[in-house]
């Protein structure tokens, strides 16, 4: 998959199918950001002699609280929407999703 097409899926389809979860409401997600690592940024970085990170982008979702999380993450529309759109650039099947949590 060419980085245009994972950018212009990750940044439309999947974004837009988080944001319509009833429950990315419900819980009153804070804030959703996508941020991306660009070829030439990546690029830029090794040259450097810094080590990347093992993925192309990552999404920040803000909650209030611990329990906010596990209800969006665990709801109905997460399971057979997201997830299934995150097999097509996702490989956490294998190496798990990887959290920072604050």
């Amino acid at each position: 998959m060419t980085d245009e097409f994972f950018q212009k899926h990750y940044n439309h389809v999947h974004s837009d199918l988080t944001v319509a979860c009833k429950k990315f409401h419900a819980v009153q997600i804070q804030r959703y950001v996508q941020v991306y690592q660009s070829p030439e940024m990546k690029k830029k970085v090794q040259e450097s002699g810094m080590e990347l990170l093992d993925y192309d982008a990552c999404s920040q979702i803000w909650v209030k609280s611990w329990d906010d999380w596990v209800e969006f993450a665990s709801s109905p529309e997460y399971a057979a929407a997201l997830m299934p759109d995150a097999d097509h650039f996702m490989d956490y099947k294998t190496s798990g999703i990887k959290v920072m949590a604050g």
